[in-house]
């Protein structure tokens, strides 16, 4: 509820995508993806899922990874991703992947701090999840950093 209200006027001016199939958040994650130029964190919970495992989806993570200065951190549930060794997105360059000390956040990805994809609850980890995406929300995806961030430093 603290978050909402610090977010309340921000909330009504989003530019957000929601209520999408499996193919059009395919679409708009890899859009995401591409606005990137410093900055993409993942919570993730199986990072061998479809979405992650998925062709476009590593083409172009695999592409940004190699901007200047770019960093792609992505927090991950050991527990869901027992297979690591043999995910696709383990052998992209530049991609720190860290194993959650407890149960991750819900599944994001934030972009350069304003951009934010928010995955809808699934328990499902082998297609693409339905995803809720705002971009130019400065506000939201710094709640959701500061979060980030604090679970990237209880589980190193």
């Amino acid at each position: 509820m603290e978050l909402i209200k610090r977010l309340s006027k921000e909330l009504f001016s989003l530019n957000c995508t929601a209520n999408m199939t499996s193919e059009q958040t395919k679409k708009e994650s890899i859009k995401l993806f591409e606005k990137a130029n410093k900055s993409i964190d993942i919570v993730a919970g199986n990072v061998n899922s479809g979405f992650y495992s998925d062709p476009d989806i590593i083409k172009v993570l695999t592409k940004i990874a190699l901007k200047d200065n770019m960093s792609i951190r992505v927090l991950y549930d050991p527990e869901r991703s027992s297979a690591i060794d043999a995910s696709k997105i383990a052998g992209i360059k530049n991609i720190n992947l860290v194993k959650s000390s407890k149960k991750p956040l819900r599944h994001v990805t934030i972009v350069d701090g304003k951009h934010v994809r928010i995955e809808q609850k699934h328990e499902n980890d082998n297609s693409m999840t339905p995803a809720f995406i705002c971009y130019d929300s400065s506000k939201l995806a710094g709640e959701l950093v500061n979060k980030f961030n604090k679970e990237i430093a209880v589980s190193v």
